[in-house]
């Protein structure tokens, strides 16, 4: 009996594939997930895949309910294919929204790329937020730049290190791309740098973030207050260290910590009280860690 039900499921099949082949292509990302593609060989498309146990999952929802859908036998085989591949893509995004980021990032690295991309583009905001995150401290919990205008390069046999910086260079791809972002920023940035916000100081005042490029701004300014005083400056005591430290929007002590940190920027005077600043990506990075706060909350995120 199940020999001959599954003869008639597979004879159901090829006399539907080009019906199967419509549903399948009618939700890509499903098909994907699903470990099912159409393939084109010498011209000829065919299903096929690792596992098309989704695809007899709803020939034989079709087989089973064709009589009471009143449908002709191809459109209704199409149909439930297309339920079927629905269905089972809704189970591994539900399934993979309810885990924890640390289980979350396991699962992701244990399937393809594309098959994580996929699934990341149907997670919630909050949940890629905290991938983001994890990711983050396990690439070295350190500013990193990003680039926004190219796909990031892996080899053939990527490390487990390679494919989290994958992942994480996905994640800030979906986002810097949103409409959102774009609007935001009046396009794409070619490149980013992704720090800790969590780490970034604000001004005890004002409560306003702190210029994460401050130590480079500080030795800019100081240099400049020394230009202006060379050549008349129309405000007064334009080397003041308070003067600077406000600019810069943190107190002396901290003036003082930005000045003394090894950013060896290019600071050339333009002979008229200005000077010309140059920097490399280190010294944005540099800067960075060194605007970050040093003290870290003895609590530790969840990320389990």
């Amino acid at each position: 009996m199940r020999r001959a039900e599954e003869a008639t499921l597979s004879r159901m099949a090829e006399l539907c594939e080009p019906e199967i082949r419509e549903a399948v292509s009618e939700d890509l990302d499903g098909a994907e997930l699903c470990d099912v593609y159409v393939l084109v060989v010498d011209g000829v498309e065919y299903v096929s895949g690792a596992d098309l146990s989704i695809v007899y999952a709803g020939v034989r929802r079709a087989a089973n309910t064709v009589v009471q859908s009143g449908r002709p036998v191809h459109d209704h085989v199409r149909a439930c294919v297309t339920e079927a591949v629905g269905e089972e893509k809704g189970r591994k995004v539900a399934y993979m929204s309810g885990l924890k980021p640390r289980e979350l990032l396991g699962a992701l690295v244990s399937i393809t790329l594309g098959r994580a991309a996929l699934l990341i583009k149907y997670l919630g905001s909050e949940q890629q937020h905290m991938l983001s995150k994890l990711l983050y401290r396990e690439l070295g919990n350190k500013p990193r730049p990003l680039l926004m205008d190219r796909e990031l390069k892996l080899p053939a046999e990527p490390t487990l290190k390679q494919r989290y910086a994958w992942l994480h260079w996905y994640l800030w791809c979906l986002k810097m791309h949103s409409l959102e972002m774009r609007q935001r920023l009046e396009g794409v940035p070619q490149i980013i740098v992704v720090s800790d916000g969590d780490v970034l100081p604000t001004n005890k005042k004002t409560g306003d973030p702190v210029d994460p490029l401050g130590p480079i701004h500080a030795k800019t300014y100081d240099r400049l207050g020394r230009e202006m005083n060379k050549h008349g400056p129309p405000i007064k005591d334009p080397e003041s260290k308070s003067r600077i430290a406000k600019s810069v929007g943190v107190s002396r002590p901290t003036l003082q910590r930005y000045l003394k940190a090894d950013l060896p920027i290019k600071l050339t005077p333009d002979n008229k009280g200005g000077v010309y600043e140059e920097y490399t990506m280190n010294d944005v990075l540099t800067a960075l860690e060194t605007s970050s706060r040093k003290k870290r909350s003895k609590h530790k995120p969840e990320y389990s």
